[in-house]
């Protein structure tokens, strides 16, 4: 008897024989990354070419010239700024009369205390002593200490022509009074505080009347004004700035009446000599870098 070649063969049976029949594929190991990059810069480049050098040397001297010519040009912005900030400061500054030290209250002052200095206009007070104005503090008494260096406000100076009270306008030694005087004895309204007058005053009455001039009164004030000009404005009463002797003339006179002095009668020597006195300081170096600047 002949078997049958179909035989049935148990399941699975072929698929293992085929998995077992196939071949098994090995893994290949991974390559590092910098393998292709050594393979790529494996070849060394030769040594720098004259044309390479050349190239390099170009460039670095266009870099130190950009360099240079921005450097140029924020220092020429710079020195610009500055110079425009310095004028613009020495327009601003004002030459006032300050004290060369301190000075106490009551202390009468003299030219050899006191000098010139320019200082920001914004730190200047409105009555502040000028250069040209130095007779109105020097013989005169401060009311509180003046400090070294500060600008000298003449309405704190006894008897300064910038006076705020009647009290500050009158000078050490000296007295105000006030006379009612018509329009005609007072020469109203030509006269104003700081002009000087000769006050004529009479003595008796009728036939024999005797009349007595005394010179050089100040004017301390018009009505109420103690300064500045009242040009113009009719008053009707005049104080006058007067010393012991000359008020008890007066208060004996049946009658006064006054006549204006020339201005030129009223500049002592003193004054005029301590004006020249007074010296600039040397400190201002705003004023004389922008000097030396326009001369060059």
């Amino acid at each position: 008897m002949f078997k049958s070649t179909n035989e049935k063969k148990p399941l699975g049976a072929d698929a293992t024989d085929k998995t077992t029949a196939m071949p098994k594929v090995s893994a290949k190991p991974a390559k590092p990354a910098k393998a292709k990059k050594a393979r790529r810069h494996s070849k060394k480049k030769g040594p720098a070419t004259p044309e390479d050098r050349r190239r390099q040397l170009s460039w670095l001297c266009g870099g130190c010239a950009a360099v240079a010519v921005i450097s140029l040009g924020f220092s020429g912005a710079t020195y610009l700024s500055a110079q425009n900030e310095l004028a613009k400061l020495n327009s601003e500054m004002v030459e006032v009369v300050v004290p060369k030290d301190d000075i106490a209250a009551g202390t009468a002052i003299t030219s050899d205390m006191l000098e010139t200095e320019k200082v920001p206009s914004r730190y200047v007070p409105k009555d502040a002593a000028k250069k040209k104005g130095v007779k109105d503090v020097v013989g005169k008494t401060p009311t509180a200490s003046l400090t070294k260096g500060v600008p000298i406000s003449v309405g704190t100076l006894q008897g300064g022509s910038n006076a705020t009270s009647i009290t500050l306008a009158v000078s050490e030694g000296h007295v105000a009074k006030t006379f009612g005087l018509d329009a005609a004895a007072s020469m109203s309204p030509l006269l104003k505080p700081g002009d000087y007058v000769t006050v004529i005053a009479s003595f008796g009455s009728g036939n024999t009347v005797e009349t007595q001039n005394l010179e050089h009164i100040k004017v301390l004030a018009t009505d109420a004004t103690l300064n500045g000009s009242t040009a113009g404005n009719s008053y009707s009463t005049v104080t006058l700035e007067l010393d012991e002797q000359q008020l008890d003339t007066l208060m004996t006179a049946s009658g006064i009446s006054l006549s204006a002095e020339p201005y030129t009668d009223n500049k002592s020597d003193g004054d005029n000599g301590s004006e020249q006195q007074v010296e600039l300081t040397t400190g201002q170096q705003p004023a004389d870098s922008a000097d030396s600047a326009e001369e060059e």
